[in-house]
């Protein structure tokens, strides 16, 4: 058996019906393998793909070799997905060679300010749509499109221009056609934005920076296939990503309102905006479903941790650890004789990865102490591989909890009347 992230769940299900949990436990399992035989899960064959996996490389190539600086244009599931990989792989600093940035938002005045910025002869701009009829990334297309070719003319302004969208006409294809800018492979058929990290959507902007793209899927495939193993060896209960679910499912009926991720590596934090989504968008169905709070540690642990344990009991928890880090900053050995009686006294000459590790155990045991239910997820490097890992993890516990929830963790029903009610306006406004 090979490798598989590992957690501590402190018995969190003892409280239910053992019976009744692991009836749920193998149906939900059931129905998984059944959505998997039935090409039912979209996100489940990312990581196999290896003409998307060839191609990101290409492109990545490509944009390093011709570009300074690269832009990511889309909102919601085409952008959080590049921020996380360049953040948790990265450091938030892309290669050196070149400048990468998402920009996912409607304000005026800061994206004219960075296009004013750029040295646009330098820069490439990648559009990303699943629908390719996003509004809000139409709107950028053309604006930024009208920027290159103003200055760099309309032949040049194609060859700095990416777009990846999914099959069939769109207004995003449309547009790229008639500018002959370059199109990526179609995205797969039925996947939605929050799945699609590892797809072109993902993978172009992580090639780009250099991220190795193929450890990322193999942490991906190996998760995927050594869970299946867990379960045939040592039943449904032990696979993570079913208990967790599982955890999130019971709680859920017994009343809890709030799920809570609480990090400890900052390079981690844009890992729970995606994680944000993917949850909320999955599973907030039918009057259901957890709201998702994302938190830091340790910073939150003097913010939201006085919440957590004074306040409503309506939360569960899932804890983050990374086991060790690339790089180890020490603390001076300690000289001063008003220290030497204190607790940082214990610190003398010791990894600055000591306190860290210190207050995430201590927080978990306190909120245990609090009677609140805490599950540990533990992460032994942030390397693409276990990055990959982390996805399918988080991607395979939300589809596990749609079936639980008995809702179709790949649509957003509620979203699309916000998008009818907005076409419905600006339609409106130009009728007046």
């Amino acid at each position: 058996m090979g490798d598989l992230l590992s957690f501590e769940d402190h018995g969190l299900l003892e409280r239910f019906d053992r019976k009744e949990i692991e009836l749920l436990a193998s149906s939900a399992h059931r129905q998984f393998e059944a959505m998997r035989q039935k090409k039912q899960i979209p996100w489940i064959e990312l990581p196999h793909a290896e003409d998307a996996i060839r191609e990101a490389e290409e492109i990545g190539s490509e944009i390093r070799a011709g570009f300074d600086h690269y832009l990511v244009f889309g909102i919601g599931g085409s952008a959080l997905g590049a921020r996380f990989l360049w953040r948790a792989l990265c450091g938030g600093q892309t290669e050196e060679k070149i400048a990468s940035e998402v920009i996912d938002h409607l304000e005026s005045e800061i994206l004219q300010k960075r296009l004013e910025s750029l040295n646009l002869e330098r820069t490439a701009v990648h559009f990303i749509s699943n629908s390719g009829n996003t509004i809000e990334t139409v709107a950028q297309a053309l604006i930024v499109r009208e920027w290159l070719v103003k200055n760099l003319g309309e032949e040049e302004a194609s060859c700095h221009i990416y777009v990846t969208t999914g099959e069939g006409p769109n207004l995003l294809r449309s547009l790229a056609v008639e500018w002959k800018a370059e199109i990526t492979a179609p995205l797969p058929k039925g996947l939605v934005g929050r799945f699609s990290i590892l797809s072109s959507v993902g993978l172009i902007p992580a090639a780009t920076a250099r991220i190795d793209i193929r450890e990322l899927c193999l942490g991906a495939r190996d998760y995927d296939m050594n869970g299946r193993q867990v379960i045939e060896s040592q039943g449904a209960l032990s696979h993570p990503a079913l208990f967790s679910a599982l955890f999130h499912e019971m709680e859920r009926r017994d009343g809890k309102r709030i799920a809570v991720c609480m990090s400890y590596s900052e390079r981690l934090d844009q890992f729970g905006l995606w994680l944000s989504q993917l949850w909320a968008e999955s599973l907030g169905k039918k009057g259901g479903g957890l709201t998702p709070l994302i938190a830091r540690g340790v910073a939150d642990q003097h913010s939201l941790l006085q919440l957590f344990l004074g306040g409503p009991d309506d939360k569960i928890y899932t804890l983050i650890a990374v086991e060790s880090s690339q790089e180890e900053l020490k603390i001076p050995l300690i000289r001063e004789s008003f220290l030497k009686e204190t607790p940082v006294a214990a610190l003398s000459g010791q990894p600055l990865s000591l306190l860290l590790r210190a207050e995430y155990r201590a927080t978990v045991e306190t909120l245990r102490n609090r009677k609140r239910p805490v599950m540990e997820l533990s992460i032994p490097e942030l390397t693409p591989y276990w990055v990959g890992q982390l996805i399918a993890h988080f991607e395979s516990m939300t589809t596990y909890a749609g079936i639980l929830a008995d809702v179709n963790p790949f649509d957003q029903p509620a979203v699309e009347e916000c998008k009818i009610l907005i076409r419905k306006y600006l339609s409106s406004l130009s009728d007046k």
